[in-house]
C-alpha cells in the first residue's frame, strides 16, 4: 500500500489500525504471560505442599471431644454478641505475660506478673464470662454481620475481622485465676474456670465465620488444656493428664499448607461441602475457590467457570445456616467479580486503604 496515495483521515485510520493491531499482540503477550506465571507459581505451590496436607487440613478442622473439659451449657440464648463487644470487654494490660509466666510457673515470674495474678484473683467481673460460657449458641455471624453495612450482602470480602485478641485474653485471665484457686485448694472454682475457658474455645473454633477466629478458638483450647493439665498433676489424676495433653497436643497443630486450597480448587469445593468442618475453615475454602482464579488473569477476565459458581450458589441451602448465608453472600461476589474486577471490589469492601 502507497500510504502517500492515501489522504490525511486514511492515513489516521491506517495509523490507528496499526497501533490497536499492535496494542491488542502485545496485551496478548502480556495476558498470556501473566497467566502462565500465575498458573505455573500455583501450581509450584501445590506441588512443594507436604505429603498429606489435605489430609492433615481436615484433620486441623475438626475438634477431639472436648465435653470433658467443658462447663456444662445449661442456659439457653447466645453468647457471640456479648463476648464479641469490645466496648464491655475485659482488659488487663500485661495478662498476655502473667499468662504465660503462671504457664512456666512460679519461677518465671516477675514482680509484675504476681501483682497482675492478685488483680485476676479478685476479680469478680470474670464470673460473666463463665455465665456467657453456660450459654448454648453461639451466633457469631450475626455479630460480626451487626458490624457491617449492606455491601457484606453482594461481597464477601466486606465482611469485617472482630478483634479477637480481648477475648482470648479473658479466657487466659480465667486459666489464670483457675491456677491461683487450685493453689489455695478450691479445686471446684479451677474446674469452673477452666470449664469456661475451654467452653468458649471450642464455640470460637466451630462457629466462628473465619478462619482466623477459628484459630483464636484453637488457642484458647490449647491455653484451657494448659490449665486442666496442670490440675491433673496437682490432684494426680493420670487418666486426666493424659486427656489434657492430647488435647494440649491437638490445639498445637499449626494449620498446615492452607494457603495451597488457592490452587487445589476441587480440594477447596470439597472442604466448603464438608459438614464435619470448622465454620471458619468452610468460609476459607468459599473464599479460596473465588480467590483461587480471580488473582489469575484468566479468572479476573472472565471470572469464576460456571460450574464453580453453581457449586457455590448450591451450599446456599446447606444444612448449616451460617455456612449458607457466607455461600450465598460468596456466589454474590462471585457474579459480580467478573463485571466490577477485583480491585474494584476491594476498594468497594476496604473504602479507606484506597484514599
Amino acid at each position: 500500500m502507497d500510504l502517500k496515495s492515501l489522504s490525511l483521515p486514511e492515513r489516521v485510520a491506517a495509523g490507528t489500525g496499526c497501533v490497536a493491531v499492535l496494542a491488542t499482540i502485545v496485551g496478548g503477550v502480556l495476558y498470556g504471560a501473566f497467566e502462565f506465571r500465575a498458573t505455573a507459581r500455583m501450581r509450584e505451590d501445590l506441588g512443594q505442599a507436604p505429603s498429606g496436607w489435605a489430609a492433615s487440613l481436615r484433620a486441623y478442622a475438626r475438634a477431639p471431644n472436648l465435653a470433658p473439659f467443658m462447663i456444662a451449657r445449661s442456659e439457653a440464648g447466645d453468647a457471640a454478641a456479648e463476648a464479641h463487644d469490645t466496648t464491655r470487654a475485659w482488659r488487663l494490660p500485661g495478662i498476655e505475660t502473667a499468662y504465660r509466666a503462671m504457664a512456666g510457673g512460679p519461677e518465671a515470674a516477675t514482680s509484675v506478673d504476681s501483682a497482675i495474678w492478685n488483680r485476676v484473683a479478685a476479680d469478680t467481673s470474670l464470673d460473666r464470662f463463665v455465665r456467657l460460657a453456660r450459654r448454648r449458641e453461639w451466633q457469631a455471624l450475626d455479630a460480626v454481620l451487626a458490624g457491617a453495612d449492606s455491601t457484606v450482602r453482594r461481597n464477601v470480602l466486606a465482611i469485617p475481622v472482630p478483634r479477637y485478641g480481648d477475648l482470648r485474653n479473658t479466657c487466659r485471665a480465667l486459666v489464670v485465676r483457675a491456677a491461683l484457686r487450685l493453689n489455695q485448694g478450691d479445686q471446684a472454682g479451677a474446674r469452673t474456670d477452666l470449664g469456661a475457658a475451654v467452653a468458649i474455645g471450642d464455640q470460637m473454633f466451630r462457629r466462628e465465620p473465619s478462619l482466623v477466629g477459628s484459630i483464636i478458638g484453637r488457642s484458647i483450647i490449647g491455653s484451657g488444656a494448659n490449665g486442666w493439665l496442670r490440675l491433673a498433676r496437682a490432684t494426680g489424676d493420670t487418666a486426666l493428664a493424659r486427656r489434657a495433653q492430647a488435647a494440649r497436643d491437638w490445639a498445637a497443630i499449626p494449620p498446615t499448607a492452607t494457603d495451597v486450597l488457592l490452587a487445589a480448587t476441587d480440594t477447596a469445593l470439597a472442604f466448603a461441602q464438608d459438614t464435619s468442618l470448622a465454620l471458619g475453615m468452610r468460609a476459607e475454602a468459599l473464599g479460596d475457590i473465588l480467590l483461587g482464579y480471580v488473582v489469575r488473569p484468566h479468572g479476573a477476565l472472565f471470572g469464576v467457570p460456571g460450574r464453580y459458581r453453581r457449586a457455590i450458589r448450591a451450599l446456599g441451602r446447606d444444612p448449616d445456616p451460617d455456612l449458607a448465608r457466607l455461600a450465598t453472600m460468596t456466589a454474590a461476589t462471585a457474579e459480580r467479580v467478573h463485571f466490577r474486577g477485583l480491585g474494584e471490589l476491594m476498594r468497594e469492601a476496604h473504602p479507606g486503604a484506597a484514599r
